[in-house]
């Protein structure tokens, strides 16, 4: 995690409310200059602290068919079949994982042909898959990307744990 101080803190919680923000308004906001502004996000973009996207709903789009899938792999294959579903178009989310699974997949598909073709053509390509288990989202009830309620825990903590290595 980089290091972020209250400066940073106060830009994130602003533009997480509303990214459209422009650095003359986020200057006035927290009373510094446009140019500081300016260079701390440019800092936390570089630094892989903030990413600026436009968020989509992929159910909106017509991606009908959302999957999660928890995948076990023998261990040498570990990251050659988590780099070959990272290059896979359908794919969203990869990450490995401790636990019951090795890894975690997310990916969105138009329909079920769709999906299946994808497992057939690609999935069975992947050394060293020994299962996959495979989640079909219903009906999501919650997704956000937004992490201002738990900046200022995330603050006290680091501040925490910069003071005290007694864990």
């Amino acid at each position: 995690m980089s290091k972020l101080d209250d400066l940073d803190y106060q830009i994130l919680k602003i533009l997480m409310k509303d990214i459209r923000t422009s650095n003359v308004a986020l200057s006035q906001m927290v009373g510094t200059s446009v140019n500081t502004i300016r260079n701390r996000i440019q800092r936390m973009i570089d630094n892989g602290a903030l990413q600026i996207i436009g968020v989509t709903n992929p159910l909106e789009l017509g991606f009908d068919v959302h999957v999660i899938m928890g995948i076990d792999v023998s261990y040498p294959h570990l990251t050659s079949v988590a780099e070959g579903f990272a290059k896979m178009k359908s794919v969203r989310y990869v990450a490995y994982a401790a636990g019951v699974h090795d890894l975690v997949v997310m990916a969105f598909f138009i329909n079920t042909e769709h999906f299946f073709i994808w497992m057939r053509d690609q999935v069975s390509q992947l050394e060293g898959i020994s299962s996959i288990k495979t989640m079909f989202v219903a009906e999501e009830v919650k997704r956000t990307y937004d992490y201002f309620e738990q900046l200022e825990e995330i603050k006290q903590n680091s501040s925490l744990k910069e003071g005290n290595n007694d864990y």
